[in-house]
């Protein structure tokens, strides 16, 4: 099977196409909340890294919906790589792609 490895334009596109038939196929809708790697998978032919974990949420018509980051310790270090997050970094996609958080932001998924 092949491992996922997507660069920044790939991914995406990838998130792209599974958002827009998750908002027109209830099937491949219940798929990506009951069993998100499948669908991603299903949706780009490529299959999640051992470990990755990938859940999609629903909207439940809010006007906004807001995921929270894991938990962490207050007085713990930022790692580097954590530093480089929120100085606007990149954002990892297993199998070694990245998403520039700049390129995130422009796109039309987060107008």
């Amino acid at each position: 099977m092949n491992e996922l490895t997507l660069t920044s334009l790939e991914a995406e596109q990838a998130i792209e196409q599974i958002i827009k038939r998750a908002q027109t196929d209830r099937q491949f809708r219940q798929l990506c909340l009951d069993n998100p790697n499948r669908a991603a998978q299903e949706a780009t032919g490529k299959d999640m890294p051992e470990g990755f974990t990938l859940r999609f949420v629903e909207n439940q018509n809010a006007d906004l919906t807001v995921v929270l980051p894991d938990l962490v310790d207050a007085d713990a270090e930022l790692s580097d790589t954590e530093l480089e997050r929120v100085a606007g970094g990149d954002l990892k996609i297993a199998g070694g792609g990245t998403i520039k958080t700049e390129d995130l932001k422009r796109s039309a998924l987060f107008r």
